[in-house]
């Protein structure tokens, strides 16, 4: 009966031992893993991390970088008629206002309203510049040396009408955004446009906020 109690006693012992090994087999393996889950978090956020910084890097590159200059090696043609210069070029520069005076017919009672001018301080286009500095003023619209009317601010956008062959007398106008953009430049501060003048061969009378371009367009 001794040797039974003695024999269930080693079972019992035996089943403990077992049972033990097998807790701290799955207590390792346990943390084992927890370890592993907290290292690839860890790997997780640091990559996070780099991207965020990448990212504003990358912004503040953008925010920060120099554009190019504007140059234009092409020599002007010889005999080149520049007042009647239609094409696209891109210019850079800030805009002012001034007061001008409404009407084609100047009188001393004239009415004035505020005239946008975009001031160039570079071109991609010889021929466009030789356009601006010989036309000048004629009328109700302005262009002299290198700076152009460009139209008139109204309801927070800037508008300006112009005349071409192919579409006429016609109105052209910036959106909100890009009227702020613009009216917010300074010699310091410039911007980069690209413009078009339509081919315009006829004459016609110029009302208030007329400009000699036909499209602008801000580049960004």
């Amino acid at each position: 009966m001794e040797e039974v109690k003695q024999e269930e006693s080693k079972k019992c012992k035996g089943h403990k031992v077992f049972i033990i090994v097998i807790i701290l087999i799955a207590m390792s393996i346990s943390f084992g893993c927890g370890f592993l889950f907290s290292e690839k978090l860890k790997d997780n956020d640091k990559k996070e991390a780099n991207t965020i910084s990448d990212k504003k890097d990358d912004n503040a590159n953008t925010n920060t970088a120099t554009p190019e200059p504007l140059v234009d090696n092409e020599p002007l043609p010889e005999g080149y008629d520049a007042n009647s210069y239609y094409g696209k070029a891109t210019v850079r520069g800030y805009v002012t206002t001034k007061k001008v005076t409404s009407g084609d017919v100047v009188t001393d009672n004239s009415p004035t309203y505020d005239m946008v001018f975009f001031n160039i301080t570079e071109s991609n286009s010889n021929k466009f510049m030789a356009f601006v500095d010989s036309y000048g003023s004629s009328g109700n619209s302005y262009a002299s040396g290198k700076a152009i009317a460009i139209g008139c601010v109204k309801d927070g956008k800037l508008v300006h009408y112009n005349d071409s062959d192919e579409f006429g007398m016609k109105e052209y106008e910036l959106s909100e955004a890009d009227t702020t953009k613009l009216m917010n430049t300074t010699k310091e501060a410039t911007i980069t446009l690209e413009i078009e003048r339509y081919k315009f061969t006829g004459g016609s009378g110029a009302p208030d906020c007329y400009s000699h371009i036909s499209t602008i367009a801000i580049e960004e």
